[in-house]
C-alpha cells in the first residue's frame, strides 16, 4: 500500500521551496532511491554498504542549495513501477517522472535480447508492475507530448544510475526509447563501479560541479566519478533531432539549458565516457 511509504507532499515541498532563502533563480525537484539489502524482498541481491551514503549526500548537496525533494525512498520502499511509464503498466507518473532530476543507487546490469542492450536493477517489489526487476525498455521519462503523454506527462529532464552498467557500451539501445521524448540527459556507468567509501561522495560531487558551479553536465560528471582508489569508467548519453544537435548537448548541456520542446524527438543519440 502506498501509505505506507514516506515521500514528500507536492504541497509539503511548496512550502519548503518558499521557506528556503536564499534560494536560486530557478529551483529543481529531485528524487533519490537505493537498495542496501534486499531482505524480505521479492528479489534477492547481495548486499551494498555505500548507496544510503551515496543518496544521503546527494539529498544533502541539492537541499543545501535550495532544491526541493519530492521522494526519497530505501530498500523495501523502493518499487520497480517507480521507473515504469504508467502507460506500461508502471506508476512512473507519481513516483519518479513527477521529478526534474532522479537517481538511483544499487546493482545494475546490462543484458542482451533480441532487440539490442537494455538496462536492468532489480529492488524490492515489482509493485504494480509484473517484476520487481525494472528494464529501461519500459521508461517514458520527460514526455509533455504524443502518445505517453496522456494521461500524464512527465516532468523529468535528468537521471543519474548509480550502479554498474547503467550506460554501458551500447546506450542507444538502453536509453533510446527513454530518450525519444523529454528526456535530456542520462548519466551512469560503462561496465562496474565500486561500492566503496572512497567513492561515496560521487554523486554530491556532480551536484557541486553541476548544479552548483554550473559545469556542463559532462564535464561535472567526469570530474564527479574521478578517484584515487576506483578506476570506475562514466558514461553518459544525450540526444537531439539531428546528430549536431545530440553531439552539442552531451557536451554542452548545464543546469541553465531551457527544457528540451514538446517536439524535439530523439532521432540521434550521442554517448561519451572516461575511465576515473
Amino acid at each position: 500500500m502506498k501509505a505506507i511509504r514516506v515521500s514528500m507532499p507536492w504541497a509539503a515541498a511548496v512550502v519548503a521551496l518558499l521557506t528556503q532563502t536564499p534560494g536560486p533563480a530557478h529551483a529543481f525537484s529531485y528524487a533519490a532511491s537505493y537498495m542496501t539489502s534486499w531482505d524480505g524482498c521479492a528479489c534477492s541481491n547481495s548486499s551494498l554498504s555505500y548507496t544510503d551514503d551515496q543518496m544521503d549526500g546527494f539529498d544533502s548537496a541539492l537541499a543545501s542549495r535550495g532544491h526541493y525533494r519530492t521522494h526519497k525512498f530505501a530498500n523495501s520502499s523502493v518499487w520497480a513501477s517507480d521507473y515504469i511509464e504508467d502507460v506500461l503498466g508502471g506508476q512512473d507518473n507519481y513516483y519518479s517522472d513527477d521529478s526534474d532530476i532522479i537517481a538511483y543507487s544499487g546493482h545494475g546490469s546490462a543484458p542482451t535480447y533480441s532487440s539490442g542492450q537494455t538496462y536492468t536493477a532489480s529492488v524490492c517489489s515489482a509493485g504494480s508492475s509484473s517484476s520487481c526487476t525494472f528494464n529501461s525498455q519500459n521508461f517514458r521519462f520527460g514526455e509533455r507530448g504524443g502518445y505517453y503523454s496522456t494521461p500524464h506527462s512527465g516532468n523529468t529532464r535528468w537521471a543519474l544510475w548509480f550502479t554498474c552498467y547503467s550506460v554501458d557500451t551500447q546506450p542507444d539501445q538502453q536509453w533510446g526509447a527513454a530518450l525519444w521524448e523529454g528526456l535530456e540527459y542520462v548519466m551512469g556507468y560503462r561496465n562496474t563501479s565500486l561500492d566503496s567509501y572512497t567513492t561515496d561522495e560521487v554523486p554530491s560531487d556532480w551536484v557541486e560541479k553541476a548544479i552548483g558551479d554550473s559545469d556542463s553536465f559532462k564535464s561535472a560528471w567526469f570530474w564527479a566519478i574521478e578517484d584515487w582508489w576506483a578506476n570506475d569508467t562514466g558514461s553518459l548519453v544525450s540526444t537531439g533531432p539531428d546528430s549536431a544537435t545530440a553531439a552539442y548537448r552531451r557536451d554542452n548541456l548545464n543546469k541553465n539549458w531551457a527544457r528540451r520542446g514538446a517536439y524535439d524527438y530523439g532521432y540521434w543519440i550521442a554517448w561519451s565516457w572516461h575511465e576515473g
